[in-house]
């Protein structure tokens, strides 16, 4: 399994306080805020309930290197330059 990572360095002052703001306390994003965040963010079509849990635990399964249940840092920083390659509303299902 190839686990990439991001340089610390490679990321804004602006990134790493908005990650602050979403992670909370613990500095870790569960599938909860996660899901706030991709509401929040990109709105998926004709669905006014946002993203499902299952959706949303999914992309955090993908991307949870370290198998802790929530996005450290880093783990966020490559699902959010994921996402914004993918057009999530049309690939992933919203059910």
């Amino acid at each position: 399994m190839t686990v990439f990572k991001v340089d610390d360095t490679q990321l804004t002052d602006a990134q790493k306080e908005y990650f602050k703001q979403i992670a909370g306390e613990d500095m870790e994003i569960s599938w909860e805020e996660l899901k706030d965040v991709l509401d929040m963010v990109i709105k998926p079509e004709g669905n006014n309930q946002g993203y499902s849990r299952e959706v949303c635990r999914s992309l955090l399964a993908l991307m949870d290197v370290d198998h802790s249940g929530k996005l450290s840092y880093q783990e966020f920083n490559v699902l959010w330059t994921d996402v914004g390659r993918w057009n999530v509303s049309k690939h992933i299902p919203l059910h």
